[in-house]
């Protein structure tokens, strides 16, 4: 999984402050904002890996074997 430190710097904040909000910079918000899409973007290439491998467990390869009797 790729790491995204923004959004557990971001995760952290919101789990472990005690006040009722929290304050990011610009800065942070924007790259808070591009690590979510990049997470969104993994997630479904993920989600498209999973729905490949499902397809092939639900379509077995048939193999026919031609041959002269024994």
């Amino acid at each position: 999984m790729p790491n995204f430190p923004n959004l557990q710097k971001f995760a952290t904040k919101a789990t472990m402050g005690n006040s009722p909000s929290i304050d990011v910079t610009r800065t942070e918000a924007q790259h808070i904002a591009l690590e979510y899409q990049k997470l969104l973007a993994y997630t479904i290439e993920l989600q498209g890996k999973v729905i490949r491998l499902q397809q092939e467990i639900n379509t077995p390869t048939q193999v026919d074997v031609v041959s002269n009797d024994f």
